[in-house]
């Protein structure tokens, strides 16, 4: 079991992340299987949709956010989700 994955990073993301200095234009998304389960101490879900492929499901230490997908939705939904995402790590590390 493991999560699918496009084989590239939507240009509107890699925009977006420009916009905030961070370059993920050579990034590529990554297919998480049970392999990589052992290597993190805390694994989080942005998106909805993984309910029934993600092998995270099962660890005691997964968070799903919950977030909106926004592939396909105009730019302006990619700075919201990119905003949340943000605001919810920084709440993660207390600052």
């Amino acid at each position: 079991m493991s999560t699918p994955c496009l084989p590239f990073v939507a240009p509107k993301a890699i925009e977006v992340m420009a916009e905030k200095g961070i370059d993920i234009s050579h990034q590529s998304p990554k297919q998480l299987n049970p392999a990589h389960l052992s290597d993190h101490d805390i694994l989080i879900s942005i998106s909805c949709g993984v309910q029934d492929t993600c092998p995270a499901l099962y660890l005691k230490d997964f968070t799903d956010w919950g977030l909106d997908d926004p592939m396909g939705q105009p730019v302006e939904k990619y700075r919201q989700v990119r905003d949340e995402i943000e605001r919810l790590v920084l709440g993660m590390v207390g600052k």
